[in-house]
């Protein structure tokens, strides 16, 4: 028993990408699937709302072109900097987590050593295999502070995680995502044709992202494909329905 706590008290607290080394899609940029799939999902919901709102009101796809990629820009770099300041907001509240249980374990160890002793204690183990899980977490400061990040304060890392990097993604993704609704009116100047052609690239678009997060995850891709294609058209129908609204109660 003491054996099996031991190692489990250490597989818990070691790299995660050690425990996990050789299993599909753990890899330190992993992460970066839920600032790729907000961003599109993002940008597509956006742009689709946007060009059917104004499609009703104008004649012409020349100025829909040139707004939505006005449009596109700004809600690229819009996207960019909010994701990376909330992400820098997160690491910089990470590293100073980390910074105050530093100071408490070397400044109030006994507490914060009597603290490991009650997490072992109230999960019901013997008092002799407590006393040995203790020593051996509070021997070792790396794993003495991992332990004290992970259970008393619930925060893990987020292996590699780069702000900038986040920023980048969330806005490549957006302003990938946000031409496909955008690119009949290059073809065509039937605004009905175009915003038809406009809806069903958009739910083929969800739908083919549905699958390649199911690939990615390792879920049903009809789940995550009816999901996503789903969640995408009501918020299509919801925006296709403020845009119109604005621009029918705004005179012409």
């Amino acid at each position: 028993l003491k054996r099996f706590v031991l190692e489990s008290t250490a597989a818990s607290t070691m790299d995660p990408l050690q425990r996990y080394h050789g299993e599909k899609w753990h890899t330190p940029q992993g992460h970066l699937i839920r600032e790729v799939i907000f961003g599109a999902n993002d940008g597509l919901v956006t742009m689709i709302g946007f060009v059917a709102g104004v499609t009703g009101a104008l004649s012409d796809s020349r100025p829909i072109i040139l707004a939505s990629i006005a449009m596109i820009v700004a809600g690229s770099l819009s996207m960019g900097i909010g994701a990376y300041l909330s992400s820098k907001a997160q690491t910089d509240f990470f590293d100073h987590e980390i910074e105050r249980e530093r100071y408490e374990i070397v400044n109030m160890r006994e507490h914060e050593v009597q603290e490991v002793r009650d997490h072992y204690t109230e999960m019901g183990l013997p008092k002799d295999v407590v006393e040995t899980i203790v020593k051996r977490v509070t021997s070792d400061e790396k794993l003495f502070l991992r332990f004290m990040m992970h259970e008393e304060l619930g925060i893990f890392e987020k292996e590699d995680s780069s702000p900038i990097l986040e920023g980048i993604t969330v806005a490549g993704a957006f302003f990938a995502a946000a031409w496909v609704p955008v690119l009949p009116y290059f073809f065509t100047n039937n605004l009905h044709a175009a915003i038809s052609y406009a809806c069903a690239l958009s739910v083929l678009f969800l739908i083919t992202m549905g699958t390649a997060k199911a690939k990615i995850t390792n879920t049903p891709w009809w789940k995550s494909s009816f999901e996503m294609a789903l969640l995408g058209i009501v918020a299509m129908v919801i925006s296709y329905l403020g845009s119109r609204a604005v621009v029918h109660f705004i005179p012409s």
